[in-house]
């Protein structure tokens, strides 16, 4: 039994090599305890053999069957090395999009006549009224969004919202639009914000550019109004600094 373990866990070049030796010696002594006659034939023919199979043995061990290459399985910790990628010149890093929010509002006015919504004069969507000519029906309409956000817009037509001692719009609110004969106000805001209070509110009764009754601007923010009172020609602007 230890015999037959060794031989199943002997490599197959020294099993090649353990069976040559066999036969050569069952040709060289031929018979054997005359339990094995090969005659003359058979011993021929085991010597051949034996010469085989000890010779592919030997070819085995001068030529091992390539396992390649070595992994090492242990890295001593004080030799680990980590070697930082550097990026190649060609490469551009990529530079991360300026989100929505924080692209500024382009400063635009225009003059409106015509556009009408809840069946009052208006400032077209994403714009605010920024200064009138009551007497005339003119708007001058100030950006209050970026171009192409003109969905957000959300809008309530007012009746009795008092402050500043005239009608205004609700707190954080801009006037997109004016019905002085039924003492109407749409007023508007973003609906992704919601209706923000107002960084400053103030009255100006004095203000005028290009024969519009206006509020006045500054240098970090834009005004518009919030409410109005037409008998005295007096507005109520609020300013809300993006």
């Amino acid at each position: 039994m230890e015999l037959l373990k060794a031989l199943l866990e002997s490599s197959v070049a020294k099993l090649f090599m353990v069976a040559g030796l066999v036969f050569l010696g069952i040709a060289v002594v031929g018979d054997i305890s005359g339990k094995i006659r090969p005659g003359n034939t058979g011993r021929i023919l085991s010597g051949l053999l034996g010469i085989v199979l000890v010779g592919s043995g030997l070819m085995m061990y001068s030529h091992p069957p390539s396992t390649g290459s070595a992994v090492p399985t242990h890295v001593p910790a004080g030799e680990v090395k980590v070697t930082a990628t550097e990026p190649s010149p060609t490469e551009t890093a990529s530079v991360p999009s300026t989100p929505t929010s924080f692209v500024a509002i382009p400063f635009e006015e225009i003059v409106d006549t015509t556009s009408a919504e809840s069946d009052m004069h208006v400032c077209p969507k994403g714009f605010a009224l920024g200064g009138a000519n009551l007497n005339q029906n003119s708007f001058l309409c100030r950006r209050v969004m970026r171009p192409g956000e003109e969905q957000y817009v959300t809008s309530q037509v007012d009746t009795s919202t008092v402050r500043g001692d005239m009608h205004a719009c609700p707190n954080g609110m801009y006037i997109r639009g004016v019905h002085l004969g039924n003492n109407l106000l749409l007023c508007s805001y973003d609906q992704r914000k919601g209706a923000q209070e107002w960084t400053t509110e103030f009255n100006d009764a004095s203000t005028q550019i290009n024969g519009f009754h206006v509020c006045p601007n500054d240098a970090s923010a834009t005004s518009f109004l919030t409410g109005v009172r037409a008998d005295r020609d007096e507005f109520l602007c609020g300013t809300l600094i993006p």
